[in-house]
């Protein structure tokens, strides 16, 4: 139990035998005091210094007693058992937590009002601002988008500024704070910037006006300035941020540079550069040649050279462009925004027309002779689409003590891209009859894909049907005297608009409309932290969501209304779905058998190439222990005991 009191004149003896100084000693609170755990101390200002018994570890495992040696402290609350060393400079205006080890710095200091890097403008997407926003160290994906993307309701975006304006304010301080076990050494300058728990920072160059939050690392020649870094982000190896956002367990490495750029979590970027953009959850680029600029992204990945032109040098650097949830983009991919690429689609090539492709997912995106092209659908049955699928969520590296700020939907089947799908397919159809039916979206497609496209969408739309189908029938507990659809569907018909994409959070935009746009405008929502909840509440919602979906949807697909749905027909609805995931297995295993043609086993046993096939299986293995193909097989062969379980259930009502 802390108590604070006077030093005594012994103790104050004591520490000027020990070259300890200070502008009045009567300033000085203690708390069990040790004045042999301090040794060249210069004290001024108002000071409170706990217990400083034990030892501590620091970032190399080397074992150094607790107390304060070579250092200047001025107007500091210091915690128990705490150790500080080698200041070059000072710490000034800083409360320290329990168990942080500093040492080796050149000052660590706060000023008055400072604001720990909330409320720094980003200019996202628009480096003229256009859609400017401001940060701060609660922020989320889902109120990111929402500030920068719907510009188009003033009334939303000014009580979203008021919430924020609260927020904002509420963190100004006159001191800063360092959290509890955090380790710092070798930095030499710290200015205006709150250091959570077990955050640690080591060789650090310059920060600058920033928070770095719980457990989060900073390592090695970084600089940052106006910036917010989450909780477990890590930011290492002469890496630059200049008012930037760096979300929940991301990783900025090796000389990324981000600056007006927010990074939301589990991102990877290393090497490259990003600027102006809004980078959603899982949004990766490791090539030094690489530049993400004016754009927003998600579940991305750039391959190396990708780069794309915001500039057209007339009124400025403010052309914006969206690549959708899953996009990649291949070697020398380049894009001259505006333009927007649909979901799971890969860009090939050099593209210059402004194309929107958003009504073509799972797509193929190529470029010839300054013109783009389209293979619709052709990414749907490939094996590194099931592969990002059972990838990412074991990416998430965020822990589960800490508060998950950002909403993260895995599905990459759902009903937003089901809904994209249907209208892919009434455009291939209206080109059917119309090719110039596409001309003002700035493509051509490819006809000879058109057939196969349409086939892999009407594979995905039943695949996502019935997957969900065979959901709701294992969770239901259903009764023989009252009809099946009524019993699944027990709801009246929903009459939800299109389904869109809060970068992570998949929900129908009526949803997004009336349970965050108009409670914000009117006030029902009134703080950050109710708008996040509201989101929250969402995201928890997303299987009855689809239920709804499925209700809405089910005449479409299978012909005829829930209301005329029987035990039996829905059966045979499950078994041609069982025959559709059978299917779906076969072509992606088939897509990823490829990578052991024998032209992908060019260049293997070079020496000698009688051992060619030896030395490839060495180091890639079989197809039958490659894990890959084992984590498809067991993935699509989960699917169908699910629905063989739905189908001895509805058989069980007809027994």
């Amino acid at each position: 139990m802390e108590n604070y009191r006077l030093l005594t004149p012994q103790e104050i003896n004591i520490l000027k035998s020990r070259n300890c100084t200070a502008d009045s000693w009567h300033k000085i609170l203690v708390d069990d005091f040790d004045p042999e755990r301090y040794y060249n101390v210069n004290f001024s200002g108002n000071i409170k210094l706990g217990t400083a018994r034990g030892m501590l570890t620091n970032s190399a495992g080397l074992k150094k007693p607790c107390g304060i040696y070579n250092a200047s402290i001025h107007n500091c609350e210091i915690g128990p058992h705490v150790r500080i060393s080698s200041v070059d400079g000072s710490i000034s205006n800083y409360k320290i937590g329990e168990g942080s080890f500093i040492s080796v710095i050149g000052s660590i200091c706060c000023h008055k009002n400072a604001m720990f890097g909330n409320g720094t403008y980003a200019d996202v997407m628009d480096e003229t601002g256009g859609r400017s926003i401001r940060i701060y160290d609660c922020m989320t994906a889902q109120t990111a988008y929402m500030a920068a993307l719907y510009r188009h309701r003033p009334d939303f975006i000014e009580a979203l500024d008021k919430m924020t304006d609260v927020y904002i304010n509420s963190r100004k301080s006159d001191n800063g704070r360092i959290g509890k076990n955090v380790i710092i050494e070798n930095c030499p300058s710290i200015s205006d910037v709150i250091i959570n728990d077990e955050a640690v920072l080591t060789n650090v160059s310059v920060l600058t006006n920033g928070t770095v939050g719980r457990r989060a690392k900073v390592a090695n020649s970084v600089i940052a300035e106006n910036f917010i870094i989450s909780s477990q982000a890590s930011i290492t190896n002469g890496s630059m941020l200049q008012n930037a956002f760096i979300g929940q367990a991301s990783i900025i490495a090796n000389g990324f540079t981000a600056t007006h750029s927010l990074i939301f979590a589990n991102c990877n970027l290393q090497c490259g550069e990003a600027c102006s953009i809004i980078a959603g959850p899982h949004t990766a680029s490791h090539h030094k040649s690489t530049l993400l600029i004016g754009g927003i992204f998600s579940f991305f990945n750039a391959g190396s050279a990708t780069n794309q032109s915001n500039h057209m040098y007339r009124l400025g650097p403010m052309h914006q462009g969206i690549m959708e949830r899953g996009c990649k983009t291949g070697s020398n991919s380049y894009v001259l925004w505006p333009a927007d690429f649909g979901q799971f689609s890969i860009i090939l090539g050099s593209h210059y027309s402004h194309p929107d492709t958003s009504m073509f997912p799972y797509s193929t995106i190529v470029a010839r002779e300054g013109k783009t092209f389209v293979m619709p659908g052709a990414t749907v049955c490939t094996s590194g689409l099931i592969r990002d699928l059972l990838k990412w969520p074991k990416r998430d590296n965020r822990h589960d003590d800490i508060e998950n700020l950002d909403i993260i939907n895995y599905d990459i089947i759902s009903p937003l891209n089901v809904s994209k799908m249907y209208r892919g397919l009434e455009y291939l159809a209206k080109y059917d009859s119309d090719p110039d039916a596409l001309e003002k979206y700035n493509f051509t497609l490819i006809n000879k894909t058109i057939a196969s496209g349409r086939e892999n969408y009407a594979f995905a739309i039943d695949f996502f049907m019935g997957k969900y189908l065979t959901n709701l029938v294992n969770e239901t507990t259903l009764e023989q005297n009252i009809p099946i659809g009524r019993q699944l569907f027990p709801k009246e018909l929903p009459d939800n608009e299109k389904w869109i994409d809060i970068l992570g959070l998949l929900a129908p935009r009526n949803i997004i409309r009336d349970q965050i746009i108009k409670p914000t405008i009117s006030g029902n929502i009134s703080s950050l932290q109710e708008l996040q909840e509201k989101f929250f509440e969402i995201g928890n919602n997303y299987n009855n969501l689809v239920t709804d979906f499925l209700h809405q949807n089910f005449k479409k697909i299978y012909s005829i209304t829930t209301d005329e749905l029987t035990p039996q027909n829905l059966i045979t609805i499950l078994e041609r779905w069982c025959e559709t995931v059978a299917a779906m297995k076969s072509k992606r295993l088939a897509d990823g058998l490829k990578e052991f043609d024998p032209n992908m086993r060019i260049g293997f046993s070079p020496d000698d190439i009688n051992y060619r096939d030896a030395d490839f299986e060495a180091v890639r293995g079989t197809p039958q222990n490659h894990p890959q193909l084992n984590a498809i097989h067991e993935h699509y062969t989960s699917y169908i005991n699910n629905c063989y379980h739905a189908m001895d259930k509805l058989k069980d009502l007809l027994a």
